[in-house]
């Protein structure tokens, strides 16, 4: 793929990887961007495969813990943050919590897209144990 993006003269846009949507804009950095590739919603094609033929309420048992792990990643990505914020000005401490924090929240916002994926499949936000739903 990386050959792919930086082929002279080729601009990158909507990917096929492994049966999946991808979409590439040519810089995050940029002020511009395309709004409509920003807005496409991301799921995971090979979780219908997974979940083909599986009983609903099977799915919702996976949907389940998958909100639940969405959330201890979530409330850690918060703790870094605030450990980022209040970082010591010592250049190497704030890098490192920096780099703790993007990581945090690359993971959250990978399994917040297996936690959609799971949801469209049921339809429905599954009742979670302790709480009630909205």
């Amino acid at each position: 793929m990386r050959d792919l993006l930086s082929r002279p003269g080729k601009s990158p846009g909507n990917l096929l990887v492994l049966g999946t949507p991808v979409i590439l804009m040519e810089s995050v950095n940029s002020a511009m961007y395309d709004e409509a590739a920003v807005q496409t919603k991301m799921v995971l094609r090979p979780l219908f495969g997974l979940m083909q033929g599986k009983k609903p309420s099977e799915i919702e048992r996976y949907a389940v813990t998958e909100i639940n792990k969405y959330r201890r990643l979530r409330d850690e990505a918060v703790g870094l943050e605030a450990l980022l914020e209040n970082a010591d000005t010592a250049e190497e401490q704030t890098c490192a919590a920096e780099r703790a924090y993007l990581s945090a929240m690359i993971a959250v916002h990978a399994q917040q897209t297996v936690v959609s994926t799971l949801l469209d499949m049921l339809d429905y936000v599954p009742e979670l144990p302790g709480r009630k739903p909205r």
